[in-house]
C-alpha cells in the first residue's frame, strides 16, 4: 500500500481530500486556516471542535492497556527458556515447519525436533 497526500492507504482509494485542520474540502496542506486567529480547530471523524482527526488522545478512542508490568517470575521462566533452547535449532525447527506443505510433512518436521519441542513444552511456552 502506497499512502497518499490524502492520507489513504490506497493509491485505488478515490475519496475527496478533506483537511484535518478545518473540515474543508481541500488537503491538508492547502489550508489557510490560522490556529491563532481562527480558533479552535476541528476533526473529520466526528465533526467537533478542539482537536483534529490525527490527535492522539482523540476523545473516542479507547482507553489502551499500558501495562508493562513484567513479573520477577516471568523474567526466571524467559531465562531459563534462553538457557535450555538452542536458538539455532529453534529457527531451524520453525524454517521447516513453515515450509511443510501438508499436515504429514509437519508431523514428520515435529518427529525429527522431538527432544526441542519437549523442551519447549518442559519450560511451559
Amino acid at each position: 500500500m502506497i499512502p497518499t497526500v490524502n492520507c489513504h492507504s490506497s493509491k485505488n482509494c478515490f475519496q475527496r481530500a478533506r483537511c484535518v485542520k478545518c473540515l474543508g474540502d481541500h488537503g491538508t496542506a492547502a489550508c489557510t486556516r490560522n490556529k491563532e486567529t481562527d480558533g479552535p480547530s476541528a476533526c473529520v471523524l466526528c465533526n467537533s471542535s478542539g482537536h483534529t482527526a490525527n490527535y492522539l488522545g482523540y476523545p473516542q478512542d479507547p482507553p489502551k492497556n499500558t501495562s508493562n508490568y513484567t513479573s520477577t517470575e516471568d523474567i526466571k521462566v524467559l531465562l531459563s527458556v534462553i538457557t535450555s533452547i538452542d536458538i539455532g535449532a529453534l529457527a531451524l525447527f520453525a524454517k521447516k515447519f513453515q515450509v511443510a506443505t501438508n499436515p504429514v510433512e509437519k508431523i514428520i518436521v515435529f518427529a525429527e525436533h522431538a527432544s526441542l519441542v519437549e523442551a519447549i513444552k518442559n519450560n511451559k511456552i
